[in-house]
């Protein structure tokens, strides 16, 4: 069954609300820097897989056999519209899958027939997440402040929302850099956020542009020079990390009446990644970004092994 949420209304105490004695989840998150705070905050650890790999065969692999050493693997199939129909029909027989102490969660980016089919089933925990209306800004940046331990004041509050663009992605970004300021719960400034928005950015488009036409040199050049300037790379690792989930996906700009340069841009890298090699590389940026948030020192020494190779190999 589904049920339906703002991001600030599922999460609460930074635990996600699921139906944990469901075995399938189906999820439509309207964003997907959204979505991650939503699977964090189930406290479950997943192997990532692909709407396109979800095969009969994988089924059969991986839900239709006993493991030889008798554990249970948790899925996270990103992509999920990408499943086709007939294989998704085998989620509405559970009784033919082993499914004992083992969760499945189909992100779905498209509300699209598959996930409505879904969500109708008794024993499927439908779940989607709405994005905020134009006048909920303050519960969004309530949230994400909360989440990042940045507490802004009213007149801090009221500014941020007037000169940040109202995307969750973007508010999640300034606060980031916010938190560098917040030192023992000091109260930021108004001051400190102009002095955010002011600060001359680099530029992540550009920098998508060279891993996606395999500018392997260039890019890590760039990349480790900015990391050395002790910028921040929270929101930039995980926008890398969906730019190679969209080159991966081969539907991407199917359903979209007008394309963006950036669009055009994805649909050509397409022609230089296959499948395996833009998975394993938005699962590269994944790994970066976990190292980042756990050890700055460790990542920065890790993006330094990595140009140093593709030194060698140019």
């Amino acid at each position: 069954m589904l049920s339906k949420s703002k991001i600030w209304e599922n999460i609460k105490q930074s635990k996600s609300q699921w139906n944990e004695d469901a075995a399938i989840h189906a999820l439509y998150c309207y964003d997907q820097y959204a979505f991650k705070y939503f699977k964090d905050g189930m406290g479950i650890k997943f192997q990532v897989v692909f709407g396109n790999e979800i095969t009969e065969d994988w089924i059969d692999q991986k839900l239709r056999t006993m493991d030889l050493f008798g554990g249970s693997d948790n899925y996270l199939v990103h992509f999920a519209e990408e499943i086709s129909p007939n294989v998704i029909e085998h989620f509405f027989k559970p009784e033919g899958l082993l499914l004992d102490n083992c969760h499945i969660l189909l992100n779905f980016t498209k509300d699209n027939a598959s996930f409505k089919k879904l969500v109708k089933a008794d024993h499927i925990d439908g779940i989607q997440i709405m994005a905020p209306a134009f006048w909920e800004e303050q519960e969004l940046l309530k949230f994400l402040g909360q989440q990042k331990g940045v507490y802004l004041g009213f007149e801090e509050s009221r500014h941020f929302c007037e000169h940040v663009p109202f995307e969750f992605g973007k508010y999640s970004d300034v606060l980031d850099q916010l938190s560098l300021k917040s030192v023992d719960e000091s109260q930021i400034t108004v001051m400190d956020i102009d002095e955010i928005l002011t600060l001359s950015k680099f530029d992540q488009f550009k920098l998508a542009e060279l891993f996606g036409a395999k500018k392997m040199v260039p890019f890590y050049r760039q990349f480790l020079s900015l990391a050395e300037e002790s910028q921040d790379f929270y929101g930039f690792l995980y926008f890398m990390n969906t730019h190679m989930q969209k080159v991966f996906n081969p539907n991407y700009g199917e359903d979209k009446k007008k394309l963006s340069k950036y669009d055009k841009q994805i649909l050509h890298q397409q022609k230089l990644w296959n499948p395996e090699q833009s998975a394993r590389a938005a699962n590269y940026f994944n790994d970066l970004l976990a190292l980042y948030k756990a050890d700055k020192h460790g990542f920065l020494n890790k993006l330094r092994s990595d140009y140093l190779k593709v030194l060698v190999q140019a």
